[in-house]
């Protein structure tokens, strides 16, 4: 940063004394002096022109490996404040939205910083500096030019107020119509399953229409800014010349300076253009830093600050009671009950008596939102840093599992901590017929998984759930809905398993399955 802004400075000051010396070189020229001097002369222009060009050279090389990282910094922290947001976050979570609107917010806060501020502030310096020599060089001339400045500057002022709003209603339609965009694309399985593509195309119309209306006002708006600042500075330069020829008639100016003011005068425009942007760019980016403090200010996911053992002997709950914020239906109400090492539990229940949030519950989702009490061994959960937990203690199979875009060797000991050896990862793929991820080469681990996660199967991404969780093999399994999908040769292989492991482990599964809750020593119905 400070080598772009050193980089920015050096240009500035050399461009104020090249148009100084073109003049000093036209009077030399009308004084009659001699070829060598004006000919040294001019080779000092050229070699300042060189050097002008040289700074700005080396500013654009390395602005932009800052822009590029900058803008990472900042996409990074508000993806971190997002992940680790509170659990009523995700109720009314549009990944679209903020998507949209993180990745845009991003890149132009960052290049704004490096663009825009750095640009404001050196050429604010030249603008007093080129002020400073017109002034030096025929007050009257400088007098007229600031009077001219603080015209364009009370133009702008007017006009401040309309840019806000509508570059921040174009800034919250593009981030509704990137969402409803991608949308599109994300339920094209369900949009054809249920026919539903003239309500999908209305609603993508829709938004459409609302963005290309403010986006036209914001065109317009910025367009007629641009004209209005052609039409000043036609009027500005007109005003110049003729105080200049003024100036002349009555000798207080050296004609070749005429040169030199011109070219300050061009400047001065070029730099009152740039500032007058830099106030429409600062309308703009409020928009930009308003939300991003938004995200930054998001309440976050209560831990505690108990590293957890990853031994777990017993989880306790008593009294504990719960139901979703915003809502009145109270999923579970003074529920007491406890879980041991050595025994497989069932949840049951009817659909929306709370299995899944039980199990969430127990993961540490929504602590903070529970009253009654959770005890993993001795410690109460809401004391527990519940990230160490669930990283090295608790292990999770979902009812709908991720499947990430690597290799097939990293989707499967994604939590493990410790790496396990190829034969055993191998020797699951085999045991849950998985051969054909490895596609033919049953050695070939390294094989990508991301490019095809939509060909696999519902199944099959169970069955991957389900090898992550053994490979990491936690004191506490939780299994939401693990057989739903199942094959049942499959299904007796995840029971034998279980039962095998059990000894050493708490495992807590849902499911409707009548053969898996007959499995478990004990039924916790909800």
């Amino acid at each position: 940063m400070r080598f772009i802004s050193f980089c920015h400075s050096l240009s500035q000051r050399l461009l104020l004394i090249q148009p100084l010396l073109v003049g000093f070189v036209i009077n030399l020229f009308i004084a009659g002096t001699t070829w060598s001097e004006i000919l040294f002369y001019c080779a000092v222009v050229a070699a300042l022109g060189i050097l002008i060009a040289s700074c700005s050279y080396l500013a654009k090389t390395r602005y932009c490996q800052l822009q590029i990282d900058s803008s990472f910094t900042i996409e990074r922290q508000l993806i971190d404040k997002i992940q680790h947001a509170d659990s009523s976050f995700f109720s009314s979570y549009d990944s679209g939205h903020y998507r949209q609107t993180v990745n845009n917010d991003a890149n132009d806060v960052s290049i704004f910083i490096l663009t825009q501020c750095v640009s404001f502030a050196t050429t604010l310096v030249s603008v007093i500096g080129t002020l400073a020599i017109i002034l030096y060089l025929n007050p009257l001339t400088a007098l007229v030019t600031v009077v001219l400045l603080l015209v364009s500057f009370i133009i702008y002022k007017q006009i401040q107020a309309s840019a806000y709003k509508r570059y921040k209603e174009s800034k919250e339609l593009r981030s509704q119509y990137g969402s409803i965009e991608l949308s599109q694309f994300t339920d094209v399985d369900f949009i054809r399953r249920h026919s539903l593509f003239e309500r999908f195309f209305n609603q993508h119309y829709a938004v459409n229409q609302k963005l290309r209306s403010a986006i036209h006002e914001q065109y317009k708006l910025e367009f007629g800014v641009q004209e209005l600042n052609n039409a000043v500075i036609a009027v500005f330069q007109a005003i110049v010349f003729i105080t200049c020829a003024y100036q002349i008639f009555l000798g207080a100016l050296q004609p070749g300076y005429i040169a030199t003011i011109s070219s300050y005068f061009v400047s001065l425009l070029g730099s009152i253009t740039l500032l007058m942007e830099f106030g429409m760019a600062y309308q703009s980016i409020t928009v930009s830093l308003n939300r991003i403090e938004q995200i930054l200010d998001l309440p976050q996911e209560s831990v505690g600050n108990i590293i957890p053992s990853e031994n777990v002997n017993q989880i306790t709950c008593t009294n504990v009671s719960f139901s979703y914020p915003h809502t009145n239906k109270v999923l579970m109400n003074n529920l007491s009950c406890s879980f041991t090492k050595g025994n497989i539990y069932a949840i049951t229940g009817g659909n929306g008596t709370g299995k899944s949030t039980f199990l969430k519950l127990i993961n540490g989702e929504w602590s903070s939102h529970l009253s009654g009490t959770i005890a993993i061994n001795e410690d109460l959960l809401a004391q527990i840093n519940q990230y160490e937990l669930r990283k090295n203690t608790l292990g999770f199979t979902e009812q709908e599992p991720s499947i990430v875009d690597d290799t097939v060797r990293n989707n499967l000991t994604l939590l493990c901590k410790n790496q396990p050896t190829d034969e055993e990862i191998i020797s699951y793929i085999k045991l849950f017929n998985l051969e054909k991820l490895l596609l033919g080469d049953d050695q070939n681990l390294d094989v990508r998984l991301g490019e095809r996660s939509s060909a696999i199967s519902g199944g099959e991404k169970q069955k991957i759930a389900i090898i992550r969780m053994m490979l990491m093999n936690p004191s506490v399994m939780l299994l939401d809905e693990p057989t739903s999908a199942l094959d049942q040769n499959s299904v007796d292989v995840l029971l034998n398993l279980l039962k095998k492991v059990k000894q050493d482990h708490i495992i807590l599964l849902i499911s409707h399955d009548p053969k898996v809750v007959e499995a478990a020593d004990h039924i916790v119905e909800l």
